[in-house]
């Protein structure tokens, strides 16, 4: 490949000050100790009614 390629040109001469700051939040938390204990009863209970 050559130098003159433009992704590369473009990512080197990139300025991150032209970038807005934001605020991110998680929004897929792990499960609690609890939920992974009533999975399986939940699915249990559920093949009992089928």
């Amino acid at each position: 490949m050559g130098d003159n390629n433009p992704v590369k040109q473009g990512v080197e001469t990139f300025d991150k000050k032209c970038l807005k700051k934001t605020s991110t939040a998680e929004k897929n938390t792990l499960p609690t100790k609890e939920g992974t204990v009533l999975v399986p009863f939940y699915c249990s209970v559920s093949a009992l009614l089928l």
